[in-house]
């Protein structure tokens, strides 16, 4: 697919080297874009200070390296540059996790949409062309299916073109972890929620790669969802119950622009049916994500 490029730059990446990396890999493989992961730290402030001095202090290239590199008021600002320094073309970020600060209520919805905003208002310059999300798969911090399958609905629902998860610690399998062995059994479930999530998400993988017609949220606030089109003209709703809205389990409608069209609701075994306005009604509470399928 492409080449995992920088990972959580903000601290202690050799600017020299990544970029020498980069032009290597454009020379080598043309035709294969790389990816930038950035560090966001749960409840942080919105846009926090850059530390330019701690950044310099824990650079590990030549000093010199950093002779004119700006004054940045923010890390946003800073990731900016970055970007578009270095030419990345998946600009991707990863939520820091540990069992102090992941919930299963943990949405990341709102950081989706700041990275897709500063990608469709040109921010990151031309050569960004996607936003991906790296999501916890930290297998040894408890996690329920539905909370990580509701983070992989909730990104796409938010604009995100493609997802990773990462865990620790290496080497493990789906039947074991090598030099872990209080995983055990535990691990192999927590596999099965990864495969489980990837086979519905790639039971729609025409509406995920599809046009898309709508991204945002609808009018309450509550609910963030996406309608693509496929090439044959199906339509796909990507919805989640919106992390950033304190209320929960009301009755939410979703125009989808589409009157008295029928969808199912992948995974529930049912179906619904848009009024004579296009728009659906269905109800969400935390951790609801649907995707409806065109029938």
């Amino acid at each position: 697919i492409g080449y995992y490029g920088a990972d959580e730059p903000d601290f202690t990446l050799s600017r020299d080297f990544h970029m020498g990396y980069l032009r290597q890999l454009e020379k080598l493989d043309p035709h294969h874009p790389d990816l930038t992961v950035f560090m966001e730290v749960p409840n942080a402030p919105d846009s926090p200070p850059f530390d330019l001095k701690g950044f310099k202090a824990n650079y590990p290239g030549n000093p010199d390296d950093l002779l004119d590199l700006p004054e940045f008021a923010t890390v946003d600002d800073f990731k900016i540059w970055f970007v578009k320094k270095s030419g990345t073309e998946i600009v991707s970020f990863d939520y820091y996790n540990s069992d102090s600060n992941i919930k299963d209520t943990v949405g990341v919805g709102d950081v989706t949409e700041k990275y897709v905003g500063n990608l469709r208002n040109g921010k990151f310059g031309p050569s960004a062309k996607a936003v991906w999300v790296t999501l916890s798969a930290h297998s040894e911090i408890p996690r329920t299916l539905k909370s990580m399958r509701f983070q992989a609905v909730e990104v796409i629902a938010h604009g995100a073109t493609g997802i990773l998860w990462w865990d620790w610690p290496p080497g493990c399998s789906p039947e074991n972890c090598p030099g872990y062995p209080e995983k055990g059994k535990g691990y192999s479930v927590h596999w099965e929620k990864l495969q489980s999530i990837g086979r519905e998400l790639g039971a729609v993988k025409e509406g995920l790669v599809g046009q898309e017609i709508f991204l945002g949220v609808n009018q309450s606030g509550d609910v963030a969802y996406k309608v693509t089109k496929s090439s044959e003209g199906k339509h796909y709703v990507f919805s989640a119950f919106n992390s950033k809205t304190p209320r929960a389990g009301l009755k939410e409608t979703i125009p989808v622009f589409l009157p008295n069209t029928s969808f199912l609701v992948l995974g529930e075994d049912r179906t619904v049916k848009t009024d004579k306005n296009g728009n659906l009604e269905d109800d969400y509470a935390p951790l609801d994500a649907r995707i409806f399928v065109q029938l």
